[in-house]
Protein backbone atom coordinates (compact mmCIF):
# COMPACT_ATOMS: atom_id res chain seq x y z
CA UNK A 1 0.00 0.00 0.00
CA UNK A 2 2.62 2.75 0.82
CA UNK A 3 4.40 1.90 -2.54
CA UNK A 4 1.17 2.41 -4.64
CA UNK A 5 0.54 5.64 -2.60
CA UNK A 6 4.49 6.72 -3.72
CA UNK A 7 3.43 5.79 -7.12
CA UNK A 8 0.45 7.84 -6.99
CA UNK A 9 1.82 10.61 -5.64
CA UNK A 10 5.00 10.55 -7.85
CA UNK A 11 2.40 10.83 -10.98
CA UNK A 12 0.72 13.55 -9.44
CA UNK A 13 4.09 15.41 -8.62
CA UNK A 14 4.92 14.97 -12.27
CA UNK A 15 1.23 16.33 -14.01
CA UNK A 16 1.64 19.53 -11.64
CA UNK A 17 5.37 20.21 -12.95
CA UNK A 18 3.97 19.50 -16.48
CA UNK A 19 0.73 21.41 -16.15
CA UNK A 20 3.36 24.24 -14.91
CA UNK A 21 5.16 24.12 -17.52
CA UNK A 22 2.31 24.58 -20.09
CA UNK A 23 1.41 27.73 -18.50
CA UNK A 24 4.57 29.20 -18.51
CA UNK A 25 5.18 28.38 -22.31
CA UNK A 26 2.03 30.11 -23.60
CA UNK A 27 2.49 32.85 -20.83
CA UNK A 28 6.22 33.29 -23.07
CA UNK A 29 4.18 32.90 -26.20
CA UNK A 30 1.15 35.23 -25.35
CA UNK A 31 4.07 38.24 -24.04
CA UNK A 32 6.07 37.63 -27.74
CA UNK A 33 2.75 38.04 -29.37
CA UNK A 34 1.61 41.17 -26.99
CA UNK A 35 5.36 42.68 -27.79
CA UNK A 36 4.91 42.43 -31.58
CA UNK A 37 1.71 44.14 -31.17
CA UNK A 38 -0.58 41.46 -32.39
CA UNK A 39 -2.64 42.45 -29.58
CA UNK A 40 -3.05 46.00 -30.40
CA UNK A 41 -5.41 47.69 -33.06
CA UNK A 42 -4.87 51.03 -34.09
CA UNK A 43 -7.85 54.04 -33.65
CA UNK A 44 -7.79 57.37 -34.51
CA UNK A 45 -9.37 59.56 -31.45
CA UNK A 46 -10.18 63.27 -32.02
CA UNK A 47 -11.35 65.76 -29.31
CA UNK A 48 -10.93 69.49 -27.70
CA UNK A 49 -7.93 68.76 -24.85
CA UNK A 50 -9.21 68.96 -21.41
CA UNK A 51 -5.63 68.57 -19.47
CA UNK A 52 -2.28 67.58 -20.22
CA UNK A 53 0.71 66.31 -18.04
CA UNK A 54 3.79 64.69 -19.25
CA UNK A 55 2.43 61.28 -19.71
CA UNK A 56 -1.02 61.52 -21.04
CA UNK A 57 -3.84 63.49 -22.54
CA UNK A 58 -7.48 63.58 -21.53
CA UNK A 59 -9.31 64.64 -24.84
CA UNK A 60 -13.31 65.74 -24.75
CA UNK A 61 -14.43 63.38 -27.78
CA UNK A 62 -15.63 65.88 -31.01
CA UNK A 63 -19.64 65.09 -31.41
CA UNK A 64 -19.62 64.34 -27.99
CA UNK A 65 -18.91 64.60 -23.96
CA UNK A 66 -16.74 61.42 -23.57
CA UNK A 67 -13.79 62.44 -21.77
CA UNK A 68 -10.69 59.85 -23.14
CA UNK A 69 -6.98 59.72 -22.06
CA UNK A 70 -4.61 58.95 -24.26
CA UNK A 71 -0.93 57.48 -23.09
CA UNK A 72 1.76 58.96 -24.41
CA UNK A 73 5.22 57.33 -24.36
CA UNK A 74 8.78 58.11 -26.03
CA UNK A 75 7.87 56.45 -29.44
CA UNK A 76 4.93 59.04 -29.56
CA UNK A 77 5.40 61.60 -32.66
CA UNK A 78 4.27 65.25 -32.75
CA UNK A 79 2.91 67.27 -35.71
CA UNK A 80 2.10 70.70 -34.93
CA UNK A 81 0.93 73.37 -37.75
CA UNK A 82 1.80 70.76 -40.35
CA UNK A 83 5.48 70.10 -39.26
CA UNK A 84 6.94 67.41 -37.34
CA UNK A 85 8.40 68.38 -34.13
CA UNK A 86 11.21 66.31 -32.35
CA UNK A 87 9.91 67.31 -28.82
CA UNK A 88 6.21 67.13 -27.04
CA UNK A 89 4.65 70.65 -27.48
CA UNK A 90 3.90 72.95 -24.87
CA UNK A 91 -0.08 72.04 -24.75
CA UNK A 92 -3.24 74.53 -24.47
CA UNK A 93 -6.55 73.94 -23.18
CA UNK A 94 -9.54 73.67 -26.07
CA UNK A 95 -6.79 72.81 -29.04
CA UNK A 96 -8.08 70.38 -31.47
CA UNK A 97 -6.10 67.08 -31.01
CA UNK A 98 -6.06 64.01 -33.48
CA UNK A 99 -4.26 61.52 -32.47
CA UNK A 100 -3.42 57.49 -34.10
CA UNK A 101 -3.54 55.26 -31.23
CA UNK A 102 -3.36 51.51 -30.60
CA UNK A 103 -5.64 50.20 -28.26
CA UNK A 104 -4.26 47.49 -25.99
CA UNK A 105 -6.72 45.99 -23.48
CA UNK A 106 -9.31 49.36 -23.56
CA UNK A 107 -6.18 51.86 -22.78
CA UNK A 108 -5.08 53.92 -25.70
CA UNK A 109 -1.38 54.81 -26.14
CA UNK A 110 -0.55 57.45 -28.43
CA UNK A 111 1.17 56.87 -32.12
CA UNK A 112 1.07 60.24 -33.50
CA UNK A 113 -0.50 63.59 -32.09
CA UNK A 114 -1.55 66.51 -34.57
CA UNK A 115 -2.09 69.27 -32.75
CA UNK A 116 -4.75 72.33 -34.32
CA UNK A 117 -4.36 75.69 -32.13
CA UNK A 118 -8.03 76.29 -30.09
CA UNK A 119 -10.33 77.87 -31.79
CA UNK A 120 -10.33 82.27 -31.74
CA UNK A 121 -12.78 83.06 -29.16
CA UNK A 122 -15.35 86.27 -31.04
CA UNK A 123 -14.57 89.58 -30.30
CA UNK A 124 -11.06 88.78 -28.76
CA UNK A 125 -8.47 90.00 -31.27
CA UNK A 126 -5.17 88.20 -31.39
CA UNK A 127 -3.38 89.96 -33.96
CA UNK A 128 -3.60 91.72 -37.28
CA UNK A 129 -6.48 90.57 -39.41
CA UNK A 130 -5.57 87.84 -42.13
CA UNK A 131 -5.36 88.66 -45.26
CA UNK A 132 -9.42 87.65 -47.36
CA UNK A 133 -7.53 85.98 -49.96
CA UNK A 134 -5.15 83.55 -47.72
CA UNK A 135 -7.81 81.80 -45.53
CA UNK A 136 -6.18 80.47 -42.47
CA UNK A 137 -6.28 76.74 -42.41
CA UNK A 138 -9.01 74.69 -40.74
CA UNK A 139 -8.75 72.13 -37.87
CA UNK A 140 -7.49 68.84 -38.39
CA UNK A 141 -10.17 66.41 -39.07
CA UNK A 142 -10.57 63.37 -40.03
CA UNK A 143 -11.35 61.34 -43.18
CA UNK A 144 -12.74 57.56 -43.92
CA UNK A 145 -12.91 55.69 -46.63
CA UNK A 146 -11.81 53.38 -49.22
CA UNK A 147 -9.04 54.35 -51.41
CA UNK A 148 -10.50 54.49 -55.11
CA UNK A 149 -7.13 55.94 -57.28
CA UNK A 150 -3.58 56.71 -55.78
CA UNK A 151 -0.60 58.73 -57.10
CA UNK A 152 2.64 59.61 -55.59
CA UNK A 153 1.32 63.05 -54.46
CA UNK A 154 -2.40 62.31 -53.54
CA UNK A 155 -5.09 59.46 -52.84
CA UNK A 156 -8.72 59.35 -53.60
CA UNK A 157 -11.44 57.80 -51.18
CA UNK A 158 -14.46 56.91 -51.76
CA UNK A 159 -16.82 57.67 -48.44
CA UNK A 160 -20.19 57.91 -46.92
CA UNK A 161 -20.57 61.31 -48.36
CA UNK A 162 -18.99 61.28 -51.39
CA UNK A 163 -15.44 61.16 -53.64
CA UNK A 164 -12.91 63.04 -51.46
CA UNK A 165 -9.16 63.53 -52.84
CA UNK A 166 -6.36 64.24 -50.16
CA UNK A 167 -3.40 66.10 -51.15
CA UNK A 168 0.15 64.10 -49.51
CA UNK A 169 2.92 65.65 -49.06
CA UNK A 170 7.07 65.28 -47.86
CA UNK A 171 5.59 65.77 -44.57
CA UNK A 172 2.55 63.17 -44.22
CA UNK A 173 3.10 60.20 -41.97
CA UNK A 174 1.87 57.09 -42.14
CA UNK A 175 0.47 54.11 -40.31
CA UNK A 176 0.65 50.58 -41.42
CA UNK A 177 -0.05 47.22 -39.46
CA UNK A 178 0.06 49.49 -36.02
CA UNK A 179 3.26 51.07 -36.65
CA UNK A 180 4.28 54.29 -37.91
CA UNK A 181 6.19 54.59 -40.82
CA UNK A 182 8.15 57.93 -43.22
CA UNK A 183 7.10 55.82 -46.42
CA UNK A 184 3.70 55.84 -48.52
CA UNK A 185 2.16 51.94 -48.14
CA UNK A 186 1.34 50.61 -51.59
CA UNK A 187 -1.79 50.92 -51.29
CA UNK A 188 -4.61 49.00 -53.20
CA UNK A 189 -8.28 49.83 -55.05
CA UNK A 190 -10.73 49.52 -51.64
CA UNK A 191 -8.27 49.25 -48.92
CA UNK A 192 -9.66 51.06 -46.22
CA UNK A 193 -7.90 53.90 -45.05
CA UNK A 194 -8.17 56.70 -42.41
CA UNK A 195 -6.34 60.15 -43.09
CA UNK A 196 -6.14 63.06 -40.27
CA UNK A 197 -5.47 66.26 -42.25
CA UNK A 198 -6.21 70.06 -42.68
CA UNK A 199 -8.45 72.22 -45.80
CA UNK A 200 -6.22 74.64 -46.67
CA UNK A 201 -7.03 76.79 -49.46
CA UNK A 202 -10.22 74.83 -50.29
CA UNK A 203 -7.43 71.48 -50.90
CA UNK A 204 -7.25 68.41 -48.04
CA UNK A 205 -3.66 67.95 -47.11
CA UNK A 206 -2.99 64.54 -45.36
CA UNK A 207 -0.87 64.83 -42.19
CA UNK A 208 -1.41 61.03 -40.90
CA UNK A 209 -2.47 58.69 -43.10
CA UNK A 210 -3.70 55.30 -41.39
CA UNK A 211 -4.43 52.07 -43.56
CA UNK A 212 -6.96 50.41 -41.08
Amino acid sequence: MLRLDSARALRLSVAVIVLGLVSLARGELDSRAYAAGQSATTRPVTGKLQSATKHSLMLVQAGSKKLTSVLLNAKTQYIVKGKRVAKPPVFTRGSLISVVTAVTKGSYTAQIVVVSPPPLTPGVSTGPPASSSVPAPSPATSIKGAVTLTSPVSVTLQTSAGTETIKLTSATRYVVEGKPSSLKPILHAGEKVAITGVQTHGVFVGEVFTVV
